[in-house]
């Protein structure tokens, strides 16, 4: 049986409607088919946090327009940032990870602890964090400025060596 469609009559203002019309969205040519996929994205949005990989979705068509508005301009400009790549390679899980984390249902089987959130947290910062500290072996850095990552580097190797003293003493 299918669906019967509703009509709705809507008023916006001229500004509203410029920019619904000029709105690009993939697969939505018409008015009608954009608020459809206005609707939809705001619907998974609402339902879809609850799990890992619906919020990974979520995160990924929210961060995907940007990543391949980089990918353009570092083509356009023949560069690359190996950073840059690693922060939005890593930036997905992590949010996607705290979202469904944190935006449980009560009753769901996949309700996780908040020591095994902040572990799996722990994890992901600790796996950017020696993604990045990997990109200062090479020289030049992998990146638009070629020590982006190496001239940052004394602070944090200074804040480890006095970690690493403390925890020798323990």
């Amino acid at each position: 049986m299918s669906e019967k469609n509703v009509n709705l009559s809507v008023r916006l203002s001229s500004d509203e409607a410029r920019f619904l019309k000029g709105l690009s969205l993939p697969g939505a040519d018409t008015v009608s088919e954009k608020l459809r996929h206005i609707i939809d994205r705001a619907r998974r949005r609402e339902e879809g946090t609850h799990s890992y990989p619906a919020a990974l979705r979520m995160v990924d068509e929210l961060l995907d327009p940007v990543r391949l508005g980089l990918l353009d301009q570092e083509r356009r400009e023949q560069v690359h940032s190996e950073l840059l790549a690693r922060v939005y390679e890593w930036l997905p899980d992590m949010l996607g990870y705290l979202l469904a984390g944190v935006d449980q249902e009560p009753d769901s089987e996949e309700v996780i602890e908040l020591s095994q959130l902040e572990a799996g947290i722990s994890e992901r910062v600790f796996r950017l964090i020696e993604a990045v500290l990997r990109l200062a072996l090479t020289e030049p850095n992998p990146c638009y400025e070629s020590d982006a990552v190496s001239r940052r580097l004394g602070p944090t190797l200074a804040l480890a060596k006095l970690l690493n003293e403390q925890g020798g003493k323990e």
